[in-house]
């Protein structure tokens, strides 16, 4: 764990490193809530670049390594997504 926290700050503080900033990985045990998180960061997306004004332009793609992902996405992004199209066709 300590090499892996060395390299990892060594490379934070390589010039290199910096277009990968943008980017966000989760290790986490099954079962952990990377789902949830990714459910989060995706609100947390929305609101950065602008909240609703923004929603219009807003393209997300979301690969999974399997169906059943896909149809856990599509359950709980779904009524989230419904709830943005009304209060932006409300503008």
């Amino acid at each position: 764990a300590l090499y892996f926290t060395e390299g990892l700050l060594r490379e934070l503080r390589d010039e290199a490193a910096g277009p990968r900033r943008n980017m966000l990985a989760y290790w986490m045990a099954t079962g952990s809530g990377k789902t949830l998180l990714m459910h989060l960061n995706i609100l947390q997306y929305i609101d950065h670049i602008g909240g609703m004004q923004a929603f219009d332009e807003l393209q997300i793609i979301l690969t999974t390594p399997g169906v059943n992902l896909i149809d856990q996405h599509r359950r709980e992004l779904t009524p989230l997504v419904n709830a943005l199209n009304r209060q932006c066709a409300r503008r």
